[in-house]
C-alpha cells in the first residue's frame, strides 16, 4: 500500500525531475528508498509510480548525485560481504551498445588475474544482449552461483571471483521485472558497473553513453579509488575500439585526466565492430577459449589485448599501455590465462557438490 508521505515525496520528486531539476544526494536516497519499498507492492499504482520514476529520469538523464543516491540505497540493502585486505580490481562494462560484440571485458578479466591482480568481477546474465559475464562463465564450466564465501575463496587461491548481481542485491529482485518491461534503458542498467558489493580500488569501466563518462568519473574521484580508466568507443562501442579512437577519462590521485586512445599507435590494424561481434553463450565461450589459448588471431584477439593492455596499465601492473599489451600478448603465449581459466572452473565446480 502507498503511504501518503511516500506519495506526496514521489510527487515532489517528479515534478523536480520533469521541471529540469536535479536531485541531491539526500533526496535521491529518499527517491530510492521509496523504489524499493513500492517494488516489493504488487499493485499496479506501485508499478506505475516506479515505471514514472525510470521514465522520467531516463528522459532528462541522470545525474552523479541520483546516481549516488541509487548506489547508496543498493548498498545498504546488499548481501554483506567481508572485504579482503587487500587491493581489487573490477574490469566491467554497461553493455547496451547495439553492437552485439563477444564479451571482451570478461576475457581482460581472466588475463589480468593472470598477471596476479586480484579481480572481483560482478555481472550479470544477459538483459537485451544475447549473453552477459554470467552466461559465457557458466559455458565456460564455472559456477557463478557460488556462496559469497566460496567466492571469496577462489579469489584468494585463483586471484579472481565472479560476484552474480543477484546473490549480492537481492533487493533488485522485485524491481527486474518492472526495468526490462520498459523499452529503454534506466537508471538502474548505469548502477551496475559501480555496485560491486566489494567496492573494489581500481576499476576498468566501458560505457556506452558519452554522457557517463564524467558522471562515473565524478562519482569515482568522491569514492576515492586509487586509479580507474572509465572510456568509450568514438564509435559507440562500451569497449577500447579498433574501428576508431577512444575517449577515455583517468582517475588518480583525486584528479581527472583526459586521454585519446588510438589502437593504430600500438600496431592493431583498424577493424569494425561488425569484425568484433558474437554470439550465444556458447559461441562466446568458443571464442574466448580460442583466444585465450592462442589459437585465435585476428580483431577479436586484438581487442582483448588492447583493453587487456590498458587494464593493466589501469592497475599500475605497468607503467606504460604498450608494456601491458606485451604482458597480455605474453601470458596468452605462455599459457598461464588458459591455466588460470582451468583453476577457476575446478574450484568453482568443487563448491557444487557442497
Amino acid at each position: 500500500m502507498i503511504t501518503l508521505a511516500t506519495d506526496v515525496f514521489l510527487d515532489f520528486a517528479l515534478k523536480k525531475v520533469y521541471g529540469g531539476g536535479y536531485l541531491d544526494l539526500n533526496e535521491s536516497i529518499s527517491l530510492f528508498e521509496n523504489v524499493f519499498d513500492l517494488a516489493a507492492d504488487s499493485s499496479v499504482e506501485a508499478k506505475y509510480k516506479i515505471v514514472a520514476v525510470l521514465s522520467a529520469l531516463s528522459m532528462r538523464g541522470v545525474a552523479a548525485s541520483e546516481l549516488e543516491g541509487l548506489l547508496e540505497v543498493m548498498f545498504k540493502r546488499a548481501t554483506k560481504v567481508p572485504r579482503p585486505d587487500y587491493e581489487l580490481l573490477d574490469v566491467v562494462g554497461t553493455g547496451g551498445d547495439g553492437h552485439d560484440t563477444f564479451n571482451i571485458s570478461t576475457a581482460v578479466a581472466l588475463i589480468v588475474a593472470a598477471a596476479g591482480v586480484k579481480v572481483a568481477k560482478h555481472g550479470n546474465r544477459a538483459a537485451s544482449s544475447k549473453c552477459g559475464s554470467a552466461d559465457v562463465l557458466e559455458a565456460l564450466g564455472v559456477n557463478i552461483l557460488m556462496s559469497p564465501e566460496d567466492a571469496l575463496k577462489m579469489l584468494e587461491k585463483t586471484n579472481f571471483c565472479f560476484l552474480f548481481a543477484p546473490t549480492y542485491h537481492p533487493a533488485l529482485r522485485n524491481v527486474v521485472p518492472i526495468r526490462r518491461s520498459l523499452p529503454f534503458r534506466t537508471v538502474f542498467n548505469f548502477a551496475g558497473p559501480l555496485a560491486n558489493p566489494l567496492k573494489p580500488d581500481y576499476f576498468f569501466i566501458g560505457v556506452s553513453d558519452a554522457k557517463m563518462l564524467d558522471t562515473y568519473a565524478s562519482i569515482l574521484v568522491r569514492r576515492n579509488v586509487k586509479r580507474a580508466l572509465v572510456f568509450m568507443g568514438n564509435d559507440g562501442m562500451d569497449e577500447l575500439t579498433l574501428s576508431t579512437t577512444s575517449k577515455a577519462l583517468l582517475v588518480h590521485n583525486g584528479i581527472v585526466e583526459e586521454l585519446e586512445i588510438d589502437p593504430s599507435i600500438h600496431g592493431f590494424e583498424r577493424a569494425s565492430p561488425e569484425d568484433l561481434r558474437g554470439g550465444s553463450a556458447s559461441d562466446n565461450a568458443k571464442l574466448i577459449w580460442e583466444i585465450l589459448s592462442g589459437k585465435m588471431h585476428g580483431p577479436k584477439r586484438d581487442v582483448v589485448l588492447l583493453n587487456a593492455g590498458y587494464a593493466l596499465f589501469t592497475r599500475a601492473v605497468v607503467k606504460t599501455p604498450a608494456d601491458g599489451i606485451e604482458l597480455a600478448e605474453k601470458l596468452i603465449n605462455d599459457g598461464k590465462v588458459t591455466e588460470l581459466l582451468e583453476s577457476i572452473r575446478a574450484f568453482s565446480q568443487t563448491t557444487l557438490a557442497r
